[in-house]
């Protein structure tokens, strides 16, 4: 996020964290070849974990009319984790995607 880079402070930070809370579940799952793995095997599962996105931001002017910015975030991530006790257990016990972004 540059925009920070044109604030007209000759020192500006910011920060900002966003929690997102998924509501995403699985209905009807299946095995390979579609049938069920077997007894205790549940069809359905929870999708997706809440995670959190954090981004930081610090702009310092360097000499006038020169402004340097370091930026960091995790732009972009997701955390599944269904569990070992459903359908689709084969293809998926746990994923956890995570980005790390810094610029200067």
């Amino acid at each position: 996020d540059i925009d920070l880079l044109f604030d007209p402070a000759p020192v500006a930070t910011e920060a900002e964290a966003t929690y997102v809370m998924p509501d995403r579940k699985y209905k009807n799952a299946l095995g390979p070849g579609g049938a069920p793995l077997g007894p205790g095997f549940s069809s359905t599962a929870d999708g997706a974990e809440p995670y959190w996105v954090p981004r930081i931001g610090v702009k310092a002017q360097v000499v006038q009319g020169v402004d340097c910015m370091f930026d960091y975030s995790q732009p972009w991530g997701a955390h599944t984790a269904p569990g070992s006790n459903w359908n689709g257990a084969v293809s998926n016990i746990e994923t956890d995607i995570k980005s790390d972004n810094y610029a200067a």
